[in-house]
This record gives structure tokens, C-alpha cells and sequence, in this order.
């Protein structure tokens, strides 16, 4: 900071402001810690404030008594760059939100624009983290993220995009005994009705496409940020930079203990295009608290199709909730067979939810055959795309069957704790051919490789459980065939 103001110079505001040290320099400002006299009836206080200076580090030099000026050729560039900075200052000077830093005043000084902002001490949430060992559980983590969220909300009813969300640029701060963040440093803001181009990329946390040229960002790029951010608090450290992030990825480094609802809120955010995430803050948080149908229906409002891992969109239909309940309980209390063990041996309960969409006629399923008085043999029926096993014999009786919920089969999507099943269903299970998508690593009998999340397999389920398919990774490049 060899451009930076001296010690003890004196900057005059509404009052006069002493430089006591530079806190840091950007490519377009360098931001002072400085003292000034507060009056509090007759008595003389000392207070302490930050100011930045705009200073474009790239072409700006300091003359003699601290004047400002820079090179004939870049004269143009540097008025222009000062009127962006004098509309920043003066939109930020017209906020008002606890979690965004005040600015006092706004005035000029040396051939260059300072304003002046409240002083929240030198705690960034990225050195919060640190003292906290490293991470934070999920309730207080996403407790942080609302309270940065409404901020972002409240700029974007004002048309400002912040686009330098990170926790460097979160300052921790404490009053009357409770602690909040607070938004900080704007030099990468977006006003829509400025002419400055979007400029800054903070790897880990900005969104691919702001290292497009003359892009025109939407309010998802804060989102991507919060949810970057939500990881760095849930894992002490940032995701991948976005030209190298996959889904794969982040259900790799988000713990496993945080809710589902939580992990697929921040896997959306994350998505590589704009218009994969969340449209607006709202429902950005509302599907981290697993709240967002519920808010909607209150509201009388359509509830948007939620994503899931695999990409595919779940309807809520009301009408199946009756159904999806008999299912479950004909599930819980159906006598099965030595082989009808549920897809996951440490999970007998499975899956967490059911959302089972209307009859569909599949192609026909070879059903076990059923011992009778008179032992008959049913022909095999060779399924469209997967080999169907061989037929095996089950002790269930037939009277057993006239009781099941629904003997034909459906699709639909159940979610497991460790994947999501999307295909055919029949009684509350999978069953027939569909796609498992894993959401962390689990074993499946009969195949050799562990699948990872955001692998899948391709196959037949009967009567819930995987019996054959073809494995993939997560970039579709088929691993294995497998018959359990």
C-alpha cells in the first residue's frame, strides 16, 4: 500500500477525519481505519470510522500533497471510473439495513471521491470460522445465511446486485450482546442503471458467468455467493472454482449429518447456469428450511417443481397423498418372501418421502410364480430393455395378493436416504425398470464398485430390490453390469 495516505493525515468531511492505518487496497479504492470527533451534548468523543478512497491502482498516482491524478491518456478512463464511484457512494449512502455497513457521508478531497462508513471492528467471518474450529453445525450455519440473505433481498428490491459476496467481505460484529453479520465492501457492485461493466471474480464463490464479458448479471449470481458461502461455513472451506464444479463435488464435501432439504437447496444454488438456481432469495431460503411447497400453498400460490439431484423435477400431486399412506402401511405389514429385502439393509424403513405420480400402464412384468395346490409354471416375460431374472417361487399366498394397495404398477420417484429411485412402482416399492441416483456412497449387492454420489444405475428393481442394471459415474461412462 506505497500509494496509500500517511498516518495522521487529516481528511475533511462533514468533520475532520485522522488517518490512523490503511485496512486494505482493491484494484479501484484503498479503505482507511480513521478517528474523528463526535459530539455528545457539549462533551467531545473520539470515534472511530473506515473510509474508502477511490484510487484505480492500475493507472492512479499520488503527487505532491496527496493529490489524485493519473497519465494525459487515461484521463477519460479515470473521470469515468470516479463518476462510478461517486454514484456508488451516494446509492449506498441512501440504504438502510442492519446488515449492510452504513455510510455516513459522501465528499470530495484531493481530485478523488472518499465516503465514510461505520467502523465494524476487524472480525471478517472467514476469521470467525477459524476461532469457532473450523465450521459451524447446520442450525447456526444457515442462521448466518438468512440473516446475510435478507440483506441481499433488501438490494435486490433496490436493483443492486452486491456480486462479492464471500466471508472475507462479512464482518462479525457484536452489539447489546448479540452477534450479526454484516455486508460489506460494494467495489464489485452492479447497478443496473450505471454504465460501469461488471468486473471481479472471487473464485470458490462467484458464479461462471461473471468472467463473461459484458455480461448482464441476475440476482441468481448473489444466490450462487450465499450458497458458496453456506458451504465455507458447513465445511471450513469454499467450493470448487465454477468452471471445475459438479454436483458430484459438492455432495462430496457437504457433511453428512446436514438435512436433505439443506444439501439439495445448496446443490441447486450451485448449479452452473443462471437459470438452474433459485430465481429470487425467497425461495433460495425457504427450500433450505424445506419449506418452500408449504409457503406457497399457504399463499395459494403454485409450488415451483423442486430439483433433485439427478436433474429430474417431482410434481406434487395432492390427490396421491391417500395412496402414497396405504402404500407405506401395506408395505409395513405385507408378509414377503426370504429374498424381498428392502434396498438398503441399514435403513429397513427406506425411503423419507413418496411422491407417486398417476397410473401408467408399463410394459408386463414377470410376476413370481405363486405355489398352488397344482404346481404351475409361468412363462418368462422378456423385459423392453433389461434382462428379467429368473422366476422365483414366493411363499405368499394368492389370497394375499387380492389385499395389496395396487397390483399395477406405476412411476414415480422415491427419495431413499442415500438416492432416489425414478421409474416403476408397485405396492410403495421400486419396481420394474427406472434409474437409482445415489446422494452419497452406498453398497449395492451384487456390484463390485461402491457407487458414489451422483452415480446411478440403469436397471430393474423387483419388489424392491436392484436386481440387475448398468452402473455410471456421475459423468455418465458406464462402470459395470451387474445380476445380484
Amino acid at each position: 500500500m506505497n500509494q496509500a495516505l500517511p498516518e495522521g493525515f487529516l481528511l475533511h468531511g462533514k468533520k475532520p477525519y485522522t488517518v490512523i492505518k490503511p485496512l486494505h487496497s482493491g484494484g479501484f479504492g484503498i479503505t482507511y481505519l480513521v478517528e474523528g470527533e463526535v459530539m455528545d451534548g457539549h462533551i467531545s468523543l473520539k470515534g472511530r470510522y473506515t473510509i474508502k478512497e477511490f484510487f484505480p491502482s492500475k493507472i492512479g498516482i499520488r503527487e505532491a500533497y496527496m493529490q489524485v491524478t493519473v497519465a494525459a491518456a487515461d484521463r477519460e478512463l479515470f473521470n469515468q471510473a470516479k463518476r462510478n464511484f461517486l454514484d456508488e457512494a451516494n446509492i449506498l449512502h441512501s440504504l438502510n439495513h442492519e446488515a449492510i455497513v452504513p455510510v455516513n457521508e459522501v465528499f470530495e478531497q484531493n481530485n478523488t471521491v472518499y465516503y465514510v462508513m461505520k467502523y465494524l471492528g476487524d472480525t471478517s467471518l472467514y476469521q470467525y470460522l477459524s476461532r469457532r474450529g473450523g465450521f459451524l453445525p447446520e442450525e447456526e450455519a444457515v442462521a448466518l445465511i438468512d440473516a446475510l440473505a435478507d440483506a441481499v433481498k433488501y438490494l435486490h428490491s433496490k436493483d443492486i446486485l452486491h456480486l462479492d459476496i464471500k466471508p472475507d467481505n462479512v464482518m462479525m460484529c457484536r452489539e447489546d450482546g448479540n452477534l450479526y453479520p454484516v455486508l460489506i465492501d460494494f467495489g464489485q457492485a452492479f447497478f443496473p442503471k450505471s454504465k460501469h461493466a461488471v468486473g471481479g471474480y472471487s473464485e470458490g464463490y462467484s458464479p461462471l458467468e461473471l468472467k463473461s464479458p459484458g455480461v448482464t448479471p441476475l440476482p441468481a449470481a448473489d444466490i450462487y455467493a450465499l450458497a458458496a458461502t453456506l458451504c465455507f461455513l458447513l465445511t471450513g472451506q469454499a467450493p470448487e472454482d465454477a468452471s471445475t464444479l459438479t454436483k458430484y463435488k459438492i455432495y462430496k464435501m457437504l457433511p453428512e449429518q446436514i438435512s436433505e432439504y439443506c444439501a439439495e437447496a445448496v446443490v441447486r444454488a450451485l448449479a452452473a447456469r443462471p437459470m438452474d438456481r433459485f430465481a429470487t432469495v425467497d425461495d433460495f431460503i425457504a427450500a433450505l428450511h424445506g419449506r418452500g411447497g408449504e409457503h406457497s400453498r399457504r399463499e395459494g400460490k403454485v409450488t415451483d417443481p423442486v430439483v433433485h439431484p439427478d436433474g429430474f423435477p417431482v410434481k406434487p400431486v395432492l390427490y396421491a397423498a391417500l395412496g402414497v399412506v396405504l402404500a407405506l402401511l401395506a408395505w409395513q405389514f405385507w408378509p414377503s418372501g426370504k429374498d424381498n429385502k428392502p434396498i438398503n439393509p441399514d435403513n429397513p424403513e427406506g425411503q423419507q418421502q413418496v411422491v407417486q405420480e398417476p397410473a401408467v400402464h408399463q410394459p408386463a412384468v414377470q410376476q413370481p410364480a405363486v405355489q398352488q395346490p397344482a404346481a404351475v409354471t409361468q412363462p418368462a416375460v422378456t423385459q423392453p430393455a433389461v434382462q428379467q431374472p429368473a422366476a422365483v417361487t414366493s411363499s405368499s399366498s394368492s389370497s394375499a395378493s387380492s389385499t395389496s394397495v395396487s397390483s399395477t404398477p406405476t412411476t414415480g420417484t422415491l427419495r431413499f436416504s442415500y438416492g432416489v429411485w425414478k421409474g416403476g412402482i408397485r405396492n410403495g416399492k421400486p419396481h420394474g425398470e427406472g434409474r437409482m441416483t445415489f446422494t452419497r456412497e452406498h453398497q449395492v449387492e451384487g456390484c463390485q464398485a461402491v457407487p458414489k454420489a451422483g452415480y446411478y444405475i440403469e436397471g430393474f428393481c423387483e419388489n424392491g430390490i436392484l436386481s440387475q442394471g448398468n452402473l455410471f459415474d456421475e459423468n455418465g461412462q458406464e462402470i459395470e453390469y451387474f445380476i445380484r
